[in-house]
């Protein structure tokens, strides 16, 4: 399955891919917890992205997608620093 959005820095289109497997397993979180879980994307100009969905109507539909923004920008962090950065936490 191919869920199509947009890049929030350089605009170009992008695609979520998930396999059948995938789609069922983010459909059975959004359903049985009311929650998404948090997906991870690149864009074709290499912008990592954080993708988050819905489920209504028997259809996936894109609900956020945001950059990770990194809490140290001369070296790597992980995951979760960033993941928490973008959505208000960290330091």
């Amino acid at each position: 399955m191919d869920i199509p959005l947009t890049c929030p820095k350089c605009s170009k289109p992008t695609t979520l891919s998930l396999s059948d497997i995938e789609a069922d397993e983010v459909k059975s979180k959004i359903l049985a917890g009311g929650r998404s879980p948090t997906l991870l994307a690149t864009c074709p100009s290499g912008h990592e992205l954080i993708i988050t969905l819905y489920f209504r109507n028997n259809e996936f539909g894109v609900r956020d997608v945001v950059m990770p923004m990194r809490a140290d920008e001369n070296g790597e962090v992980s995951e979760i620093d960033w993941v928490s950065k973008a959505f208000g936490g960290g330091k």
